[in-house]
């Protein structure tokens, strides 16, 4: 399981970078909507 701390542009990619090699994501993020300007 990997936990990436903040949904900002290098948090989205690690998250989907991990979830695509086959592991389990935890994304945190301090704000409860992520925005678009993010992705």
């Amino acid at each position: 399981m990997v936990t990436v701390v903040g949904g900002g542009p290098e948090g989205l990619m690690a998250a989907k970078t991990a979830a695509e090699d086959g592991l389990k994501v935890l994304l945190n993020e301090r704000k409860k909507v992520i925005t678009q300007a993010a992705i």
